[in-house]
């Protein structure tokens, strides 16, 4: 079988690069599976799990929040706003934090902060629904 090149960029590293089996990508409209050989597309990733497929099997989940992949027949390249390991999202710490930032939205009078603060929000959810997933899933 014919492996895949797969980059994993975010602002401050390059968090993976190797040849893959597949992964599977949390697109805007659903997740989207990417082999070896796929046609060159440019996808808007949402905030989600990209999972990486090595032997048939799931090898490594990391947490994404936002981004882009550039996909070609020789790779995949994606470019992320923020890249979290799953063992790092601990549910009690984003519970925390989902609590301060609605206060914070509460007390916002600019509608700069209040969109900021509207995204960390988006994130936190999305990082908790990660979590409930992978409970439910080992449960």
């Amino acid at each position: 079988m014919n492996k895949l090149n797969f980059s994993l960029i975010s602002p401050e590293r390059v968090f993976f690069k190797g040849e893959v089996d597949m992964v599977i990508l949390p697109a805007e409209n659903g997740e989207m599976g990417v082999l070896w050989d796929h046609s060159p597309f440019i996808v808007s990733l949402k905030a989600g799990l990209i999972k990486i497929y090595q032997d048939q099997k799931i090898a490594d989940q990391i947490f994404v929040f936002e981004g882009f992949a550039n996909i070609n027949p020789e790779g995949c390249q994606v470019l992320a706003e923020e890249i979290v390991e799953v063992e790092e999202l601990r549910v009690a710490k984003i519970e925390d934090f989902i609590d301060k930032i609605r206060e914070e939205i509460d007390i916002a009078h600019d509608l700069e902060d209040k969109e900021r603060l509207s995204r960390d929000l988006r994130i936190a959810y999305a990082k908790q629904q990660v979590i409930h997933t992978l409970t439910d899933i080992n449960s």
